[in-house]
């Protein structure tokens, strides 16, 4: 069989074939430790992270409508209150 051996780059870094002085995710050692193509570890990987991004920008609109709904009620109750506050950040 033949042995791939670590070539020395040139300005003294870490060789490129090797993972000394590398870090991996523990979740990718594990996955490919137990058979897991490593393409199919990145799709998942990725289709995780865009599920996770579109729960939190569903989060972050539902807390910008809550915010909008707030200021509008507060408006109707405390008009002058409301105008200075909307004041305050800019929003007139």
């Amino acid at each position: 069989m033949l042995k791939l051996r670590p070539v020395p780059a040139a300005d003294g870094s870490p060789p490129r074939n090797t993972l000394e002085g590398r870090k991996a995710p523990e979740e990718l050692i594990k996955a490919l430790d137990a058979g897991m193509n490593p393409d199919e570890y990145l799709r998942e990987t990725f289709r995780a992270a865009k599920r996770d991004n579109q729960i939190s920008k569903g989060k972050a609109e539902a807390l910008q409508l809550l915010f909008a709904n707030m200021l509008a009620d507060s408006a109707a109750t405390f008009p002058q209150e409301a105008a200075e506050y909307k004041k305050l950040l800019g929003l007139e």
